[in-house]
């Protein structure tokens, strides 16, 4: 997960994750909380087609992008054709 948050802050400067967990999966929820610093954030009610109620998480990535180096284009590749008349 970490792989990836990275590079969602190198490519689209992204400042946090987002994502829905059915309120009744519990261990999904656990997962997001505990390992994955997810945070809920709201409570959807009714955002499944069942009708079940889905917490809205979100991963902060401020501090995490504080810590990535941006990455540029790099130096020029070296020519071919230099010295050539």
């Amino acid at each position: 997960m970490d792989q990836a948050s990275r590079a969602m802050i190198e490519n689209f400067n992204a400042k946090y994750v987002s994502l829905h967990v059915r309120k009744s999966n519990r261990a999904a929820l656990h997962l997001y909380s505990n390992t994955l610093n997810f945070q809920i954030s709201e409570v959807e009610p009714k955002y499944y087609a069942d009708g079940e109620d889905a917490y809205a998480m979100k991963r902060d990535l401020t501090q995490m992008a504080d810590e990535v180096s941006p990455v540029g284009p790099g130096p020029p590749a070296p020519s071919r054709l230099s010295g050539v008349a």
